[in-house]
C-alpha cells in the first residue's frame, strides 16, 4: 500500500497516541503498537528520501561552471593552474585575432 506523507504523518501521529493511552486501558500490545511506529517512521523517512533526490537530479557545479565530472579526468581530479589558464586564454585570443584578421582581409 503506497501512503502519502500526510497519511503516514497521521498515521504516527494515531500510533503515540496510541501509547500514551495505553497504559490507563492495557488494551494494545505495547510492542506491536512499537514496532508498527518504527515501520510507519522508516516510511516516512524513506518518502522524504525519494522527495530529496528526485529534486537534485542535476549536476552541482563550480564557481568556474564544472561539475566535478568535468574536473575528473582519467580518475585524477584535474586542477589547471594559473599559468596553464592564462596560456590557454593567449591562446584563444590569438586565434581570435587571426580569425579577424582572415575576416576581414
Amino acid at each position: 500500500m503506497k501512503l502519502t506523507l500526510a497519511e503516514l504523518n497521521e498515521m504516527y501521529y494515531s500510533l503515540n497516541v496510541a501509547i500514551t493511552y495505553h497504559s490507563e486501558h492495557k488494551l494494545l500490545d505495547v510492542n506491536s503498537l512499537n514496532k508498527l511506529i518504527d515501520k510507519v517512521r522508516d516510511e516516512i523517512d524513506m518518502v522524504i528520501y525519494e522527495m530529496d533526490s528526485n529534486e537534485d537530479d542535476e549536476p552541482e557545479y563550480d564557481s568556474a561552471g564544472f561539475t566535478e565530472d568535468d574536473r575528473i579526468v582519467n580518475g585524477q581530479y584535474r586542477v589547471i593552474s594559473n599559468k596553464d589558464a592564462d596560456a590557454d586564454y593567449k591562446a584563444s585570443l590569438m586565434q581570435d585575432e587571426q580569425r579577424y584578421e582572415n575576416q576581414h582581409n
